[in-house]
């Protein structure tokens, strides 16, 4: 989900946006007996924008923090559960047809 606004102006074209993206996680663990895949979930928040030089090249920036949570089964145990929290950078190039 992302809420997006472009602004245009006689030099360039910008836009920010702030973003939700929202999943679906799965995950495998090595070095754990009996211990299956697990499934769970996945949430963050994120904030960008984009810098477009022409209208088919430009550069664009998000910072952002994401959460993954997972449970795992193993047999005859009790269960794992593990959550990742994590910041996030994302710089790219955006290259348009």
């Amino acid at each position: 989900m992302r809420l997006r606004l472009p602004i245009t102006t006689r030099t360039f074209n910008y836009q920010v946006w702030m973003g939700m993206p929202i999943g679906v996680s799965i995950d495998f663990l090595r070095g754990v007996q009996d211990a299956e895949f697990g499934i769970g979930w996945n949430v963050g928040a994120l904030f960008g924008g984009s810098l477009h030089f022409t209208p088919k090249f430009g550069l664009f920036a998000e910072l952002g923090f994401a959460q993954h949570r997972f449970q795992h089964s193993r047999d005859g145990q009790s269960d794992l559960d593990l959550a990742l929290r994590q910041p996030f950078t994302n710089l790219g190039i955006v290259f348009r047809n």
